[in-house]
Order: structure tokens, then C-alpha cells, then sequence
């Protein structure tokens, strides 16, 4: 199969931009969700000032 079949199946609008020098194609994919590592990751939650204290 070729690249535009693969990418035409594909739900994501994907841009190539051409060939580098050292014959790699250039593409770039539309986020359509957060990162992985935003959703797996939550921030910390601020210590209390009772905590946080070392009086």
C-alpha cells in the first residue's frame, strides 16, 4: 500500500513537507488529544503551611 493510502485512512490531518537531505520525509500530525504525558500525569498539590514548616 502506498503512503497516501496509509494516510488517507489514517483520522488525523497529516502535512508532509517534502524530503530532507538525507532522504527522510518531513511530516508533521495535528494533535487532536492531549499528550500522553499530560493525561498520566497530575499536578502535585501544594503542602499545607503546617506542613511546610520545619520550625
Amino acid at each position: 500500500m502506498t503512503s497516501k493510502k496509509q494516510l488517507a485512512c489514517d483520522r488525523v490531518k497529516t502535512m508532509a513537507g517534502g524530503f530532507l537531505q538525507r532522504g527522510l520525509l518531513e511530516m508533521a500530525r495535528k494533535r487532536i488529544c492531549q499528550s500522553l504525558s499530560h493525561m498520566l500525569c497530575k499536578p502535585a498539590k501544594p503542602a499545607s503551611a503546617a506542613r511546610a514548616s520545619f520550625a
